[in-house]
């Protein structure tokens, strides 16, 4: 790479090629920062919706947290859907009706015995049976310790439940003896039970509750089980091994600061044609993910393009031998007045070939349902590949939080998808990493 001057135009958002300019350390050197792609001019933090959405931002991203769906869970609820406002008619055209005809027949001129008689027996009946029942499943989950999705909504019910209850005590209170009040509870404790035995058609059928809830765990362990595994076997035989050793490095322990040069030798080639660069600007890794895998060779993405070089002998102590990764950036210099003579590297990289398996996954799973009969197809769920992608970044956030190395050095990117000629924009990430090298308060926040 030929040798010139780094000038930044913060105005016009651009950065031009630089090399090692001289200045007082270990090695006389510093480093300039690139951004070969003027179009990359601000990265934004990556959202839920970057990876859901029909169209693809079509640009790089920072992973700076985990990708949760926000107010997912708020477009749920009552006449949300067309059977819900069914069922609200209905169920309302039997309280109209019912109530006309409780008045009709009633026959009687006393208001206080009609409104016990209509409202007081009515509203404690009605909450009474919600409250035994649900407070029966609450009690229970929580003796056996279990968590459950409507814990909440059941909550809910239980209070409004205990709220009609007391309402209707109140009311029957104005006319109702303590002996009637005993005839009303027994009936409703009956009337609970029979209710409850129907609805299970006499113990037969499981509760529906409990279904739903079988079915919504079986389904995200289905979900977690493929990329959780991928994304903690990559975490421990890739990154945290590898970021042990270069945080430890003995030349430049710690992850460096902006104001102290980071110099690092690093070892490229075979047994042939081996050479050695030295590392300066970042210690940081850049773990690449795309939003999207239409290849079966992640790796292939910069087999021809970026340069794999590792850490020296007695410098890799996790493992026998040295892990080689991508260098976003590698250059020659044969030295001036202004510049050292050299061999350099930067920005270590890595796009996870592991995940070349969602791939493998998502095409047999779409040859099986091809195959299938349509009464098959129902239980050979499609593969949600926007999802495994997240999951497996979520995890890596997980376990990356845990370790005081790898958080300190590992940065995750999120770049477009990779398609089936498996190849990647390297400018705009080489773009992108230099403008966050830079400038981290350059990073937009997501809408």
């Amino acid at each position: 790479m030929a040798n010139t001057t780094a000038t930044s135009d913060t105005e016009a958002g651009t950065l031009k090629v630089g090399t090692l300019k001289k200045a007082p350390s270990k090695y006389v050197s510093d480093i300039v920062i690139e951004a070969a792609s003027p179009r990359v001019k601000s990265i934004r933090m990556a959202s839920y919706s970057d990876f859901t959405d029909e169209k693809d931002p079509g640009i790089q991203l920072l992973v700076a947290s985990k990708l949760e769906a926000v107010g997912e869970g708020e477009k749920k609820g009552c006449c949300s859907d067309p059977e819900d406002i069914q069922d609200l008619v209905f169920f309302f055209l039997l309280l109209v009706i019912g109530l006309v005809l409780f008045v009709a027949v009633y026959g009687t001129d006393d208001f206080k015995a009609l409104l016990a008689a209509l409202l007081g027996e009515n509203l404690f009946t009605a909450g009474m049976i919600p409250l035994l029942t649900v407070g029966y499943k609450m009690a229970i989950a929580q003796y056996n310790k279990e968590l459950s999705d409507f814990k909440e909504d059941n909550q809910k019910k239980l209070g409004t439940s205990l709220g009609f209850t007391i309402i209707g005590a109140i009311i029957l209170a104005v006319d109702y003896s303590g002996s009637q009040f005993g005839i009303l509870i027994g009936s409703t404790f009956m009337l609970t039970g029979l209710v409850y035995i129907i609805e299970r058609l006499f113990f037969v059928q499981e509760d529906t509750e409990r279904t739903l809830q079988k079915a919504n765990n079986e389904l995200a362990e289905f979900k977690r089980t493929l990329s959780v595994g991928l994304a903690t076997g990559y975490f421990y035989s890739f990154i945290k091994p590898f970021c042990t050793d270069l945080y430890n490095h003995s030349d430049c322990p710690g992850k460096g600061k902006k104001d102290e040069e980071i110099r690092i030798p690093m070892e490229f080639g075979g047994f042939k044609d081996k050479e050695e660069r030295m590392l300066c600007g970042s210690k940081r890794v850049n773990i690449l993910i795309p939003r999207d895998i239409n290849t079966k060779d992640l790796k292939g993405t910069y087999k021809n393009e970026l340069k794999v070089g590792g850490m020296t002998r007695g410098h890799h102590p996790s493992t026998p031998w040295s892990m080689k990764v991508p260098f976003l950036k590698t250059w020659d210099s044969e030295g001036n007045d202004e510049y050292e003579a050299g061999q350099f590297c930067t920005w270590i990289c890595d796009v996870p070939n592991t995940l070349s398996a969602l791939y493998h996954r998502k095409a047999d799973i779409e040859t099986r349902r091809r195959n299938a009969n349509e009464a098959d197809k129902k239980t050979i769920p499609e593969f949600n590949m926007p999802h495994e992608i997240m999951t497996f970044a979520n995890t890596l956030i997980d376990l990356i939080e845990g370790e005081k190395e790898c958080k300190a050095l590992v940065r995750i990117l999120s770049i477009p998808p990779v398609t089936a000629e498996g190849e990647i924009e390297w400018n705009e990430v080489r773009a992108a990493v230099a403008l966050v090298e830079k400038d981290p308060d350059a990073v937009v926040k997501a809408e």
